[in-house]
């Protein structure tokens, strides 16, 4: 019952009865001085009385037998039912990916919610790295967090999903403030440091139609920044990097390199 209803309450749960099996006694009570009944003590009324009560017996252990056999698979049969794949019907959660409308603040608490749910329904299917990597999945497709706490993880390195979370959403919003302080001073109206062309916009660039012709050089850290934000890669202020984040050596090396041998790239970023 506990899987058919998980808010029932416990002491009006069903309990499975184990029969108890029947003794002379029951039957006829010993003599004066004596513990037990024997059967050869019980007459020929009482010996049918007894032999009555083993088959009572007898039909209730059976009960009992097949019941205890049908839990385990009533138990299984209803867990499939509570799989994380059905939720989509039992719950009503449309299994729906981040978009670029959608504000990522809101997004990561129905991350919150949905998971205290299946913590709450105490769904046997979730493991510990299943809620981790299935958010890592969606996280991959708009921000390249994702690749670095894939490679923590390949690397032994534990975290809790709850933990991950958190530490997305300060990481999301220490860059947020950091690309609000990036000077704007555009003519057309901007979405997220992209002129009318869809272009990023560089410091000292105006909007017009050159602005499509214009280089823009990938930052070597592997980084999606946005607008200016290439000059406020963590690889490049080490300080700045928030807690939770972890610095890549290989991709350290790869900064100080493309910064040492490339003027323009140390032009862009000063």
């Amino acid at each position: 019952m506990q899987f058919l209803d998980p808010e029932i309450n416990e002491y009006d749960r069903p309990k499975l009865v184990i029969p108890v099996k029947p003794t002379p006694e029951d039957v006829k009570d010993p003599k004066e001085g004596c513990v037990v009944t024997k059967f050869s003590e019980l007459d020929a009324e009482e010996r049918e009385e007894f032999r009555d009560l083993k088959e009572e017996y007898n039909a209730k252990k059976r009960m009992c037998e097949n019941q205890t056999e049908a839990l385990p698979d009533l138990r299984f049969r209803i867990q499939e039912t509570f799989h994380i794949s059905n939720f989509t019907y039992t719950k009503g959660c449309m299994q729906l990916s981040w978009s670029k409308g959608q504000n990522i603040l809101d997004w990561l608490h129905s991350w919150e919610t949905a998971y205290n749910e299946l913590i709450h329904y105490k769904v046997k299917t979730l493991d510990d790295s299943e809620p981790i990597y299935d958010f890592l999945n969606v996280l991959n497709t708009f921000d390249s967090y994702a690749h670095t706490k894939r490679v923590a993880l390949t690397d032994g390195v534990e975290i809790g999903f709850c933990q991950l979370l958190s530490n997305f959403r300060n990481y999301y919003k220490s860059t947020s403030n950091m690309e609000q302080l990036q000077p704007q001073h555009d003519t057309f109206p901007t979405l997220q440091g992209h002129n009318e062309h869809g272009t990023l916009i560089v410091k000292g660039l105006g909007n017009s139609n050159n602005d499509t012709k214009q280089y823009f050089p990938n930052c070597p850290c592997g980084f999606r920044h946005r607008g200016a934000g290439i000059k406020f890669c963590y690889y490049l202020i080490p300080q700045a990097v928030p807690p939770g984040f972890n610095l890549m050596p290989d991709r350290v090396k790869k900064v100080e390199k493309r910064f040492n041998s490339d003027p323009a790239f140390k032009k862009l970023v000063k």
